[in-house]
């Protein structure tokens, strides 16, 4: 766009038609006139904000916590517009430009200055195959096995409650990974199996020049010290919309971290922000245990299925996940089944290796979910809500209503409710 273009630009605002936006303080309060609950957005945190065009409507993206759309027809979107553009300074000729066209494109209005937050060193380091170094005063060297009880334990940082209710640690000291040193990183607690090692770590790495500068440093940084080609299509990709590497720091390649960088897109926004995951895919199946070592079990009640059907939950984010009792394994005759004990209240879900076993207080219903095939295949599923809100998957198959009569059954041994849900065509 030329000089000239810019004073072509019609500045007007789209036409009112529904909802509302206001801002009060620093926190913007708006609703889509639909009859949802207002949305909150806390500018406090505010990373980046877009002007997007979508479908013919114009939104004003703006990412906090998270991505807030919110359109540009609202009642009061001039005066709030006005008010934020004023206070962090939005390009406003790209804003006119993407609202008063009709192409489905999108712009970045502002981002948040933000300081380079990693460090590569010139030293060499081969520690990064066994962990990670805080640096504390004294620093403190931390196994990938450490479980994140023992995390905590360290005071090295505190934990925090997202919006979602997710948990989350989060280190007070700058982190060394090899030669690499992180000044935010954070890792997933609460959603792990107690005694295992923590599963997750991540960071999103900045550059000052908020561009890609900061994915193709820290991925030439370790193609450079493990000696590795700058072959990207084995184990990632670099296209217009995303860059996105897999780096594997142990040989036997179950300690790895991916680097992600997102271009604007139809799908994306580009944050300036490299994304770095840490990945712990060790095997820990050997804290698996038989409960009955510890509680005598005896079957009350027990339905053997038809089939062999696997348990769907992974044993590393979920504690009721168990090696298959001996007495419930001298039923089975390699197929699965449900059981219950009357005296310990337990109700279990059992495949020949492991075994989903629930105290009967902890669990709020049982729900079978009935699809009928049309475009896509029939199946059903069987699946466990618990009374703090959290929904396992216990088995699935591809014929529906396989499960109906098990729900049928759990409620006439626990009086536990049962739900079945359905039948929907798979559309």
């Amino acid at each position: 766009m030329g000089i000239l273009d810019i004073f072509k630009i019609k500045k007007s605002f789209p036409k009112v038609e529904k909802g509302n936006v206001k801002l009060v303080k620093d926190t913007i309060i708006y609703d889509d006139g639909r009859g949802n609950d207002p949305e909150l957005l806390d500018l406090t945190v505010l990373k980046y904000v877009f002007v997007t065009m979508l479908g013919g409507q114009p939104y004003l993206m703006l990412f906090s916590n998270h991505q807030h759309h919110i359109a540009c027809n609202l009642k009061g979107f001039q005066n709030v517009y006005k008010a934020l553009s004023k206070r962090f300074g939005f390009n406003d000729s790209a804003f006119f430009e993407v609202i008063n066209q009709t192409k489905d494109i999108k712009k970045r209005l502002w981002i948040h200055p933000e300081k380079t937050n990693f460090k590569l060193l010139d030293n060499e380091y081969s520690d990064f195959e066994n962990g990670i170094e805080v640096l504390s005063d004294p620093p403190i060297f931390i196994s990938w096995d450490i479980t994140q009880f023992e995390l905590i334990a360290l005071q090295v940082g505190e934990t925090y409650t997202s919006d979602t209710d997710i948990v989350y640690f989060k280190f007070s000291y700058p982190v060394r990974i090899g030669n690499m040193i992180i000044d935010n990183l954070e890792c997933y607690v609460g959603n792990n199996r107690e005694n295992i090692g923590v599963q997750n770590y991540f960071a999103n790495l900045t550059d000052q020049s908020l561009t890609s500068k900061s994915y193709y440093d820290i991925k030439n940084n370790w193609l450079k010290r493990l000696d590795l080609k700058n072959n990207v299509d084995e184990t990632g990709w670099e296209r217009s919309d995303q860059n996105h590497i897999i780096i594997y720091l142990t040989k036997s390649k179950d300690i790895y971290f991916s680097l992600t960088y997102n271009f604007s897109d139809q799908s994306n926004y580009d944050s300036g922000s490299t994304s770095f995951y840490i990945t712990n895919d060790r095997d820990y199946s050997t804290v698996l245990t038989d409960i009955s070592n510890k509680i005598p079990i005896t079957i009350s009640h027990s339905f053997i299925l038809q089939q062999q059907y696997s348990i769907s939950e992974n044993y590393k984010n979920n504690n009721y996940v168990s090696i298959t009792p001996q007495v419930v394994m001298s039923q089975l005759n390699n197929k699965s089944i449900i059981w219950y004990d009357a005296n310990t209240k337990l109700l279990g879900f059992s495949d020949n290796n492991l075994s989903l076993i629930y105290p009967i207080n902890d669990l709020d219903k049982v729900i079978i979910y009935n699809v009928l095939p049309a475009r896509g295949a029939g199946y059903s599923e069987l699946r466990i809500r618990l009374k703090n809100g959290d929904l396992h998957f216990v088995f699935s198959t591809n014929t529906t209503y396989e499960f109906d009569e098990i729900a049928n059954l759990i409620n006439q041994w626990t009086d536990l409710e049962t739900e079945i849900s359905g039948p929907w065509y798979n559309d």
